[in-house]
């Protein structure tokens, strides 16, 4: 899939969801909880005091379940988070639940919630993303262990988002654990590494022998929920069978580049499966799951194409130094023409080139190309690597950079600048 953009911060203010720790992926998902919480009239969340667009306000989340996108799956929150069905130690916290809408424990329910009250459903719905695995779907469990904490298994809290088990076609006991993902990155520090998980992994025998990647974000949580399933084939609970499936939006870049580098660290994969979200809903639909279309509009309709072409951005120029870079981003006037920004992700970019220079502010937009090159005169843009040219301006760029380096001709940046411009840098999206 194509490297998303970045959204226009004006527009992401304006729905209360700019977050200056966001990804491409997760401005778009945030903003997409926001647009379909407005368009219910639902009330705005706060963080921090502030407006949240993609939350909604708690107590009317735990009064109405607005979170949730049917009445079954309403039923099943209230018996099993609500009422007499909640494991006691679950790990259930009741901001994710029913205000974030971001949130993977709401999405849980949200795609297996009716599939728990119809396993009859359940069992197409499986099948058809488990091809020749699943019989009989015969349990749905949500956010389920075990047991936590319990030395049998992975000693920790570590636990399933979602656990099915089912008959297989050759009537043997199998469960399938579900670690779901929606807008997250990974990038939650590791936790403290037990030696339970190398007895584990030892006895699995689909891991390397170095395991220091593994034990490592982003690849930690994957590792333990796999370590997780394997601890259940050996744990005398009856299951003949089992699987660890890791579950995420193609879109979401730093999923796929996990699961990607996970996948390189096994001798083999017969425990470990992946989904993808448009694959499962997409079952959902074909089943004629009732929640399958909502879900396609709150998770994943207008999700990549949540603005308009006109609040995209698009970088126009990048240059690089140890430690960061230096952006000039343009947006595309309805009418034609550019306005301009630049932006910088270090606050010691220009400090790093020339400590007698400030750095550019990344303030406001700015109307020509020549305001454009002030703005980046501020500082030694042309001494630094450049990284991005965009082609509809790659003339402009190299003429300005002619002009800065004409006196100083046998550095080397000249034929640097002619090379990646003369390349056919493409088009880049933020």
């Amino acid at each position: 899939m194509p490297a998303l953009s970045k959204l226009d911060p004006d527009l992401l203010r304006k729905h209360h969801v700019l977050v200056a720790a966001d990804n491409a992926f997760q401005q778009r998902a945030r903003l997409r909880q926001a647009l379909w919480r407005e368009e219910r009239g639902y009330p705005v969340g706060l963080h921090r005091g502030e407006p949240l667009g993609s939350a909604i306000e708690l107590e009317y989340g735990k009064r109405t379940l607005a979170n949730f996108l049917t009445e079954t799956i309403r039923e099943v929150v209230r018996h099993d988070v609500l009422g007499p069905g909640r494991d006691p130690d679950s790990l259930i916290n009741e901001n994710r639940l029913f205000a974030n809408l971001l949130s993977s424990q709401p999405l849980c329910f949200n795609l297996f919630g009716e599939l728990a009250r119809d396993l009859d459903l359940a069992t197409r719905v499986i099948g058809a993303m488990a091809p020749g695995r699943i019989g009989r779907v015969t349990r749905i469990l949500f956010e389920h262990s075990p047991g936590r904490r319990d030395p049998r298994f992975t000693g920790d809290r570590s636990a399933f988002d979602v656990f099915v088990a089912y008959d297989s076609p050759a009537g043997k006991s199998g469960f399938l654990g579900i670690e779901a993902k929606y807008h997250e990155a990974l990038n939650d520090v590791a936790a403290p590494h037990r030696p339970r998980y190398d007895e584990l992994a030892d006895a699995m025998g689909c891991f390397p022998v170095d395991r220091a990647t593994l034990r490592a974000k982003p690849l930690q949580q994957i590792w333990r929920d796999h370590l997780l399933a394997g601890a259940l084939l050996a744990g005398g609970l009856g299951y003949d069978e089992g699987a660890f499936v890791f579950l995420y939006p193609e879109a979401n870049a730093a999923c796929a580049k996990a699961v990607a580098a996970y996948r390189a660290q096994l001798t083999n994969d017969a425990t470990f499966a992946v989904w993808t979200l448009e694959a499962l809903v997409e079952a959902l639909r074909a089943a004629g799951a009732p929640v399958g279309d909502a879900l396609a509009d709150r998770y994943l309709d207008r999700l990549v194409t949540a603005a308009s072409a006109g609040d995209e951005l698009e970088t126009i120029l990048e240059v690089g130094f140890e430690g960061g870079a230096i952006t000039l981003v343009g947006r595309r006037r309805p009418r034609g023409g550019w306005d301009f920004r630049v932006e910088q992700d270090s606050g010691t970019a220009w400090e790093l080139v020339d400590e007698a220079r400030p750095p550019p502010s990344a303030a406001p937009w700015l109307s020509s190309w020549d305001e454009a090159l002030a703005a980046l005169d501020s500082g030694p843009w042309t001494k630094m690597r450049p990284l991005v040219v965009h082609p509809e301006l790659a003339e402009r760029v190299l003429r300005a950079v002619l002009a800065r380096e004409a006196g100083d001709p046998d550095s080397g940046r000249i034929e640097t600048w002619r090379a990646l411009v003369g390349a056919g840098a493409p088009l880049h999206r933020r």
